[in-house]
């Protein structure tokens, strides 16, 4: 009798009882897809596919084959982006969790216009009176900076 189990199996198994487990293993893999570890990043939605809700049903909420599914997630797959987000906007959806990514701007100011923060120009901000600090020398609350 062995004495360990196989990986993929002791995985999937604690994909299905620990639902922290599958929010950190889903923002592992776009972690890791959003710094350029695309093989990583590929490996770890395949493996959260497999041990959440596979890709038969992926495909019905994507439209795509689950064949191409699987290719696209295989260690030669290529996929385009849209479809990367796509298949990683289900998954958040299925397990009702939403991932926020940090970012920073080198060069440039937060404002906020028309309901939502966005990034204008130097010279914009210049115009507008906003020091190097962007939009938290004005003191607005809530600046994502």
């Amino acid at each position: 009798m062995p004495l360990t189990r196989d990986f993929k199996v002791t995985v999937r198994e604690r994909l299905q009882r620990d639902p922290s487990f599958r929010e950190a293993l889903l923002e592992e893999a776009v972690d890791c897809l959003l710094s350029g570890d695309v093989e990583t990043g590929k490996s770890l939605l395949r493996d959260y596919v497999n041990g959440t809700i596979g890709f038969i049903e992926l495909g019905g909420l994507t439209d795509e084959s689950p064949r191409s599914l699987m290719r696209m997630l295989s260690q030669n797959g290529n996929p385009q982006a849209r479809n990367l987000f796509e298949i990683i906007g289900c998954l958040q959806q299925r397990e009702g969790v939403h991932l926020n990514t940090d970012f920073h701007y080198r060069y440039g100011h937060l404002v906020w216009g028309h309901g939502a923060w966005r990034d204008i120009g130097i010279r914009s901000a210049k115009r507008l009176g906003i020091r190097s600090r962007g939009c938290r020398a004005k003191g607005w609350p809530g600046c994502p900076r």
